[in-house]
């Protein structure tokens, strides 16, 4: 026990005990370093705020990282965001707390880079993503997401490989998403949307995801990913954990099916604007932890599952803009059951009235049901909604009175009933309680007198009451709190003195009384009873007379006054208006007996002040000018100029360029012959709008037009000659030189991504179509038609999904057309080529806009150039007045379509090519059609019966071809038609009588020698025409009966006669000797009997042949 004692007591060996703590600190070092290289860094859980107050924890790689990568940015962030990275700076300050940084405390390594910047549009070029970014190698979150960063998106993101969150949306990468990401096996969220030109097909997208297997987040909108909804959730197989899919307009096809119920933990699924083309499948109804549902626009047909309404934490539903076409479904559910807080079914063919059940949604905040065929009227029970902000119902047929319940809606904010058949608002409205801010409920039938209780609703800021039947408004005075800032009373039936009254609601800024029958302008209100904020006046298209100036001096806070379209009768000096404070836009046009004096104008234009910019905006169209105002050049910050309509002759005076400001000009119609060449350089850049189309300008484009910053320039319909300068396309996006004399080549010079309209019509262009128009993919119309172009039908055109005018006319194009899509195409117009082979049917599949029910762009036909700013409100800074002319031949003849593309318009024309083959089917479906003209072509075959669904359809020509066969009865049905051209066929049989058929002449069925009936006065119970045909059908039938009825009585006789024989032997032997002897006699006389008998064998082989067939249908062989 002592010996125990002592040998502990016993002071430890120094060698061991050095050995045993270099061995430690050995182990512990390796500890520390392999934690450094391995260990993933803690989630970031420190804001910035509270880093602030800790110690310098960045490290010098990690900074010196950072501020390559902003320097690689600078060309971005300087100009458009001077201020986005100033904290990233060289001088020492601790990267972790630099802006969109975030570090791990305890390491220093950068954790987290998020710098999204906004969308800077097509202004400078892209930038690749700089090196630096991957010495960040232990980034987790990253997102430069709304940066110009172009090319393909690195494969060197896979040294990230603690990444876990990835935003790279609103950026310019294209081509191939790398297969190499699928080595990033931490994935949890993945943003790759808004890239224009981003692909991802097969096989990549099946190797891609393999490999992010813990992947829960997903958006991919926009990319092109070209495949089936089925191959799309094959691919995503191994994301079992999906919670979030987003995969808008990713030219993904249908159906629905039940591949997506894989995806149990999908809480978040966008398939919109894709071609699914299917019903809802009801299998959607099983994925229980659904709360945001949206498939707008993907052509989804059939009805609406009620199932929907009952998942449980479902709170958006948008199915707009597709083909449902049944009724809203009639909700059999608990007013709690439902989360549903969004819902939208606008856009659709909807039918039948609004179900009440609909509005048990008790946590409902916004509904839409805009857009579709609903009628009846507005439930009218008082409904318990207290989340609800936003309702529109516009675009049915709904009648009625407007119920009260909807303006007592304690969250109410919105209410849009426009574009109805309403018939009126409740006269009385007690203790309103309503938040309404905006309430448009124009284009109705709404008539009599406006309630004086709307203009009493304290919340109400917007109001409009357009477009209806109104005749007066109230004559009390108006709520002294009132919020009205907006109030549009136009296209009514409001009449006599404009009323006092409106102008003391003390809010007002903008008033739009036009379009109505006010005579007199309003001149005896008191002083302070006008509103001290009326900034916007329009009383354009009434018939108002009286004195402008007394009537304008009153209103002191006006900025703009739109009197167009009147009646006034005086003279109005101009100077006048150059002297109102503040006065900024000013419109006079179409005012054909006032007398613009601008004698005194020169001294009063001379410019603007701090408090008075001057005018800005100046509409004097049709206003008898004769000679050009220079006064205008005077002023100083005039930013759109209109003088179409007048007779101005001579130049186009040069001082026009040295405004610095200047947007806008418009000088159509006049009798100008030319432009005054600038002495020295230009310094009007701002011009962006320039039309002189309808003037008598000749000579060649003037090359200074190539130092302005033209993005629209319509110079149609003049007299110019020689080429296009190749510099005039450095920023154009609408271009219109139809109907002049220039020739050569079209330049391949189109700069700008965003080119909309071209229309280079009626000239003597030779060549080829430039490539460079289809840089962008936003082309919206295309008219080069009447030239002497040269070249092969585009296949870049199929690029252009937002085309919808395309016209090819009378050039000399050639070979056959392709196979492309234009799903918003109206116009198709490639007559008069040399365009040969059959008629592809996958191009008329592809006209989805043709097709009735077709949800509408997402923006009409360009009309309005662009927007400008005077005084801080927001101006249209020009209409685009390009009247679109569609030449259609008709009859032979030439139709000129003077108006505007609109809906009603749909037009197919292939008229005078080589097309061959047979019309296809698929033309059925193009249901809005208007004119379809194939004539002069090689078609065979019969009219397609199917022809009878085109509805809509005006004007038929199928003449000057081959085609064979009866005109279908269903042509009948087509009310509208109003010519029908089938000369020079081969068709034949009765012309279809009734409706429009009684009324065409005989011209359209002529070089048909075999049709027959009343408009062609040829009978069809004589010769020629379907009477030949008939005779000879009756000829068949009479020979059919009797050369059956020989063979019947003969059977017959033969049975009888032979039966009692067949039972004995002589008697048979007798019966063989006669009937040969029988046989023997028919055999000839075979000209009685069915040419079936006859042959090319010997009479001795066709006895034996004839006997053996009738003994053995009558009576077996004898052998």
């Amino acid at each position: 026990m002592g010996q125990g004692a002592a040998a502990i007591a016993q002071a430890p060996n120094p060698l061991l005990l050095r050995r045993s703590i270099i061995i430690f600190l050995g182990l512990f070092v390796i500890g520390v370093v392999c934690a450094s290289e391995d260990e993933t860094p803690p989630p970031p859980t420190t804001s910035t705020a509270t880093r602030g107050a800790a110690s310098r924890i960045c490290l010098s790689n990690q900074s010196s990282a950072l501020l390559q990568l902003k320097q690689s940015f600078l060309n971005i962030y300087e100009f458009y965001r001077p201020d986005a990275l100033i904290s990233w700076q060289h001088d020492g300050s601790d990267c972790c707390h630099w802006k969109g940084v975030t570090c791990n405390n305890l390491t220093g390594f950068v954790i987290a880079l998020e710098i999204p910047a906004p969308d800077f549009g097509d202004v400078i070029a892209g930038i690749a993503v700089d090196s630096s970014l991957f010495k960040l190698r232990y980034l987790q979150r990253l997102d430069l997401s709304y940066n110009q960063l172009n090319g393909a998106i690195p494969k060197r993101l896979v040294e990230l490989t603690h990444l876990t969150h990835l935003n790279l949306s609103y950026c310019y990468f294209s081509g191939q998403i790398p297969v190499e990401l699928s080595q990033m096996t931490r994935l949890v969220s993945l943003d790759l949307s808004y890239n224009p030109g981003l692909l991802l097909q097969r096989p990549t997208s099946s190797q891609l995801f393999r490999g992010l297997v813990h992947l829960e987040h997903l958006r991919l909108d926009r990319a092109d990913v070209s495949m089936s909804l089925r191959d799309v959730s094959m691919s995503l197989s191994s994301s079992h954990d999906l919670q979030t899919l987003s995969l808008q307009g990713c030219n993904i096809s249908g159906p629905v099916d039940e591949s997506l119920l894989h995806f149990q933990s999908l809480s978040y699924l966008d398939l919109g604007s894709n071609k699914l083309e299917s019903s809802i499948v009801e299998g959607l109804c099983s994925l229980g932890d659904i709360t945001s549902l949206r498939l707008r626009a993907s052509f989804m047909t059939g009805a609406i599952p009620p199932c929907l309404f009952s998942l449980p934490f479902l709170k958006e539903l948008d199915l707009g803009g597709n083909h449902l076409d049944s009724g809203i479904p009639n909700l059999q559910l608990n007013p709690i059951s439902s989360s549903l807080t969004e819902l939208d079914l606008s856009g659709n063919r909807l039918t039948g009235s609004i179900p009440s059940s609909l509005f048990n949604l008790s946590l409902l905040a916004t509904l839409d049901l805009s857009h579709n065929l609903l009628t009846g009227n507005i439930p009218s029970t008082h409904f318990n909604l207290p989340f609800l902000k936003k309702v529109v119902l516009s675009g049915n047929s709904l009648t009625g009175t407007i119920p009260s319940w909807l303006f007592n809606l304690s969250s109410l904010e919105e209410l849009d009933l426009s574009s109805n058949h309403l018939l009126g608002v409740p006269s009385m409205l007690f203790n309103p309680i309503s938040s309404l801010k905006t309430a448009d409920l124009s284009d109705n039938s709404l008539s009599r007198s406006v309630p004086s209780w709307l203009f009493n609703l304290s919340s109400l800021e917007s109001l409009d009451l357009s477009n209806n039947f109104l005749t007066g408004v109230p004559s009390v005075l108006f709520n002294s709190n009132s919020s009205l800032t907006t109030l549009d009373l136009s296209h009514n039936s409001l009449m006599g003195s404009i009323p006092h009254l409106l102008f003391t609601l003390p809010s007002l800024r903008k008033l739009n009384l036009g379009s109505n029958k006010f005579s007199n302008l309003l001149t005896n209100f008191e002083d302070d009873l006008y509103s001290q904020y009326l900034e916007i006046l329009q009383l354009d298209h009434n018939f108002l007379n009286g004195d402008i100036p007394s009537f304008v001096n009153r209103l002191r806070s006006l900025k703009s006054i739109d009197l167009s379209s009147n009646c006034f009768n005086v003279t109005i000096d101009l100077s006048f208006f150059f002297s109102v404070k503040g006065l900024a836009a000013l419109d006079l046009s179409n005012n054909t007996r006032l007398t613009v004096d601008s004698s005194h104008s020169s001294d009063d234009a001379q410019g603007s002040s701090k408090d008075s910019p001057g005018i800005q905006s100046l509409r004097l169209n049709s206003c008898n000018i004769q000679t050009f105002p220079r006064f205008v050049c005077k002023l100083g910050n005039l930013v759109s100029l209109g003088l179409s309509n007048n007779n101005i002759e001579g130049e186009i005076p040069f001082c026009l360029w040295e405004v610095i400001r200047f947007g806008g000009l418009d000088l159509d119609h006049n009798k100008l012959h030319g432009f005054e060449e600038p002495a020295q350089g230009i310094t009007g850049y701002g011009l962006s709008y320039m039309s002189v189309s309808n003037n008598r300008i000749e000579g060649e484009i003037p090359t200074f037009l190539c130092n302005l910053s033209l993005t629209v320039l319509d110079m149609s319909e003049n007299s110019m000659t020689g080429d296009i300068p190749d510099c005039l396309f450095k920023s154009l996006e609408v271009l219109n030189l139809r109907k002049n004399k220039l020739g050569g080549k079209i330049p391949d010079q189109f700069k700008s991504t965003f080119v909309y309209f071209v229309s280079l019509s009626d000239n003597l262009f030779t060549g080829k179509i430039p490539k460079s128009l289809f840089n962008g993919s936003f082309l919206r119309v295309l008219d080069l038609g009447n030239n002497k172009l040269n070249d092969y039908f585009p296949s870049q055109l199929g690029q252009m999904k937002e085309l919808e005018v395309l016209i090819l006319r009378s050039n000399h194009l050639h070979g056959p057309i392709t196979q492309q899509e234009f799903p918003w195409l109206k116009i198709f117009d490639i007559s008069s080529n040399y365009f040969s082979g059959y008629l592809p049917h996958e191009l008329f599949r592809g006209f989805k806009s043709m097709m009735s029910g077709t949800p509408k762009h997402k923006d009409e036909l360009i009309q309005m150039v662009g927007r400008i700013e005077i005084s801080g409100l927001n101006f249209p800074l020009e209409v685009l007045k390009v009247p679109l002319e569609v030449e259609e031949t008709i009859k032979g003849e030439y139709r000129l379509f003077k108006e505007e593309v609109k809906k009603e318009l749909i037009i197919i024309d292939l008229s005078s090519n080589n097309f061959r083959g047979r019309i296809p089917e698929e033309i059925r479906s193009l249901t809005s059609l208007y004119v379809l003209n194939i004539s002069r072509n090689h078609l065979v075959g019969s009219i397609p019966e199917s022809f009878g669904k085109l509805q809509q359809m005006e004007s038929l020509d199928l003449s000057h071809n081959l085609l064979s066969g009866v005109i279908p009865e269903e042509l009948s049905v087509l009310t509208f038609l109003e010519v029908l051209d089938l000369s020079y066929n081969d068709l034949h049989g009765m012309i279809p009588q009734g409706n429009q058929f009684s009324t065409f002449p005989a011209s359209s069925f002529e070089g048909n020698p075999k049709l027959c009936g009343p408009q062609v006065n040829r009978s069809c119970s004589h010769a020629g025409g379907d009477g030949l045909v008939e005779e000879e059908n009756k000829q068949i039938k009479e020979k059919g009966w009797k050369y059956g009825s020989v063979g019947f009585g003969f059977a017959v006789g033969l049975v009888i006669t032979t039966l009692p024989f067949l039972f004995m032997n002589r008697a048979a032997d007798w019966y063989r000797d006669r009937t040969d002897r029988m046989i023997d006699f028919i055999l000839q006389r075979g000209d009685a009997l069915s040419p079936c008998f006859v042959s090319n064998r010997s009479p001795t082989q066709q006895n034996e042949g004839a006997r053996e067939l009738v003994l053995e249908i009558g009576f077996g062989s004898s052998k």
